[in-house]
């Protein structure tokens, strides 16, 4: 958690030195600011060890699908489905 409110910081301080570069850091606080949410909720709310495991596949689901649909352009989301579709499969000998 330290890095990551650290991490907050230093964005924060790179978007008031050079302002150019403001909207992409925005961008990127707001996924830290989510990542950050996440970690506080779960460390605060007591959960069975069910619960808790259901909780962070949630959290990974809904950053994973953040992370195609938001930080991956088009080509880079082609050249991963591509990749994944060449891939060796695991089938029994």
């Amino acid at each position: 958690m330290h890095a990551i409110v650290g991490t907050l910081f230093a964005l924060i301080f790179i978007a008031r030195v050079n302002p150019s570069v403001a909207p992409v850091i925005r961008h990127h606080c707001w996924l830290l600011v989510a990542g950050l949410v996440a970690l506080a909720l779960g460390s605060i709310v007591s959960m069975s060890f069910t619960s808790a495991v259901v909780y962070v596949l949630i959290v990974l689901i809904a950053f994973a699908a953040y992370g195609w649909f938001r930080l991956l352009s088009d080509e880079e989301r082609t050249f991963v489905m591509g990749f994944l579709s060449t891939a060796p499969s695991q089938e029994a000998a």
